[in-house]
């Protein structure tokens, strides 16, 4: 809770230069004041303040917005942990599709090459380890798909 007009910076100045800030956790503000005019609100909330509450204070109200705020900062945080999830997951996917991707790669350059006659000599055994690793790759997705369906299906219900 900030007070609109307070010395050195006022309420309006803090809560800009908070929304400034780049990824950083949400800091849920609520501007008090004693303006009450329209225009004043408009600005305070446009420069970042979340709220806005004109003095006298009912304090049933300003428990009430708190709560409300309380509720923004944990669905933000929530929101926060689930985005690093994520990012942990696509780190992890990516990973474990990278190896048979590079296995792949490499077979299939080593068959092409005529100077390696050894590996042309097994080439049903090599391009068997291709098709096991594509095999591979393609659960993989397959995998990552199905968590999108089911995903998408609890989202609809």
């Amino acid at each position: 809770m900030l007070d609109w007009m307070m010395p050195g910076l006022d309420g309006v100045e803090i809560c800009s230069r908070l929304q400034e800030r780049p990824n950083a956790q949400l800091t849920y503000t609520i501007l008090l004041t004693c303006k009450s005019d329209k225009e004043d609100a408009i600005h305070a909330l446009d420069q970042g303040a979340h709220d806005f509450l004109s003095k006298p204070v009912h304090v049933g109200e300003l428990h009430s917005r708190i709560a409300v705020g309380r509720r923004l900062v944990e669905a933000n945080d929530r929101l926060l942990e689930l985005d690093h999830l994520k990012d942990r997951f696509l780190r992890m996917a990516a990973h474990d599709l990278k190896n048979p991707l590079g296995f792949i790669i490499s077979m299939s350059e080593l068959l092409i090459d005529e100077d390696f006659p050894e590996v042309h000599q097994n080439q049903d055994k090599h391009l068997g380890a291709i098709h096991d690793a594509a095999s591979k790759m393609l659960g993989q997705v397959n995998n990552l798909l199905n968590v999108s369906i089911i995903k998408a299906k609890e989202e609809e219900s």
